[in-house]
């Protein structure tokens, strides 16, 4: 039973990330914190968009068979299309900072964030061939270890000294190399198997394309709060934002984790015995309502809580952040309903649709938040992310329920 390590991690990740935020308020410049947070948000660019397809391939092809050295030249196989791909999109999103929020050392940020990015890659794929031989602990204690690290050495830096920019950086790619490493490590038993019985290898390179471009307008949806806020604000009030987005995030992500993992076999196992659109939708339905309104009354309460966690979690100088925890949240919360809108896509035989649907829901997220910065300013900024999640709902379950009632 893979409930109690899957909540185990959930817990282990909010205490972790509490912390974190009690320690990075107090000795991190809000300032800092913005321009980290912001860098931060093209951390995932490798698995959300170009690599996608490869952690993807892992889930769906990986056994407790699997020969580790075998499979990795299945994948390199797949070419360097992503990789160059990677590296062009890092370097776009370095130029926005360095002239919307006056980052320094472009040059140096970008190989930093390569660097991040790929050893995210290697993080992510090695649990995902661990949860596909169902060592649930096992992939607990890997995740404990880079939800610790992730937490913990971008501040321990910086209180030994020195400017606090660069040493979250170091910081931060030291977790992303020893969560890989430790990630790899207990992968070990997979390297020593031979070919021998392995199972066939499908071909990696349909995959990789096939999510690059769902992932890419998933990601940009996500990281537009933080890229626009940097528009909306001056840096200190980006550090406020940034730093109410690492305490709300906690909510709706334990909360999407969990309906992911828990809906999509039923929903897949109803496509398989021949459910039609309307029972998919109406069980997605159920999922994604829920999701949402266990995700906002998450975040009422949360914001209701923080003004009380001033001194305690958060340090004195931070207290404005309290102010931006439903707005921080509800960006977030805005990117739960795609990916299960796009599980009843797939399970209808649509997986081509899911690209339509990530890439009209965040063009829509994205038009709709740079207008209310540019004509309504930072009043309407905020309030547009408190409500950004319901008709971003509502849009994405009427193109859903025209896709899904297509015949396959």
């Amino acid at each position: 039973m893979h409930l109690a390590p899957l909540v185990a991690v959930q817990v282990v990740s909010v205490l972790c990330g509490l912390i974190g935020v009690r320690w990075s308020s107090a000795v991190v410049p809000p300032a800092a914190l913005g321009l980290y947070g912001l860098l931060l948000s093209a951390q995932q660019l490798a698995t959300a968009v170009t690599h996608q397809g490869y952690i993807k391939h892992v889930q769906q092809c990986w056994t407790p068979q699997t020969p580790a050295r075998v499979y990795l030249r299945r994948i390199f196989s797949a070419g360097h299309t992503p990789l160059a791909w990677l590296a062009a999109g890092l370097a776009l999103a370095v130029l926005y900072f360095r002239f919307s929020a006056g980052l320094d050392a472009p040059l140096g940020w970008w190989a930093w964030l390569l660097a991040a990015n790929l050893l995210a890659v290697v993080s992510a794929a090695a649990q995902a061939a661990l949860q596909a031989e169902e060592r649930y602990w096992t992939g607990f204690g890997v995740a404990a270890v880079g939800a610790a690290t992730r937490s913990f050495l971008p501040p321990l830096l910086v209180m030994l000294g020195g400017a606090a920019l660069p040493r979250l950086g170091a910081g931060f790619l030291l977790h992303a190399a020893l969560f890989a490493v430790v990630a790899v490590w207990c992968l070990r038993p997979a390297w020593r198997r031979g070919p021998g019985d392995a199972p066939a290898i499908a071909s990696p390179a349909a995959v990789v394309r096939a999510f690059m471009g769902a992932g890419l307008f998933a990601w940009l949806g996500s990281a537009a709060p933080r890229w626009l806020a940097a528009e909306a604000l001056d840096a200190e009030n980006t550090g406020y934002f940034i730093l109410a987005t690492n305490l709300a995030m906690v909510v709706p992500a334990s909360a999407g984790l969990i309906a992911q993992n828990y809906s999509f076999p039923a929903l897949f196992a109803a496509g398989r015995r021949g459910a039609g659109a309307r029972e998919l939708l109406r069980f997605t339905e159920r999922v994604v309502g829920v999701v949402l309104l266990v995700t906002l009354a998450g975040l009422a309460a949360l914001a209701i809580v923080t003004p009380r966690l001033i001194g305690i979690v958060i340090d004195a100088r931070y207290a404005s952040a309290a102010g931006w925890i439903m707005a921080a949240g509800g960006g977030i919360a805005a990117t739960l309903s795609a990916p299960l809108f796009c599980n009843l896509l797939i399970a209808r035989d649509h997986a081509r649709a899911c690209f339509r649907l990530n890439a009209i829901s965040a063009a829509f997220r994205c038009v709709l938040l740079a207008g209310l910065v540019f004509f309504g300013g930072r009043a309407a900024f905020r309030l547009g992310l408190v409500f950004l999640p319901w008709p971003t709902v509502a849009l994405e379950w009427w193109l859903t329920r025209r896709w899904a009632a297509e015949r396959p």
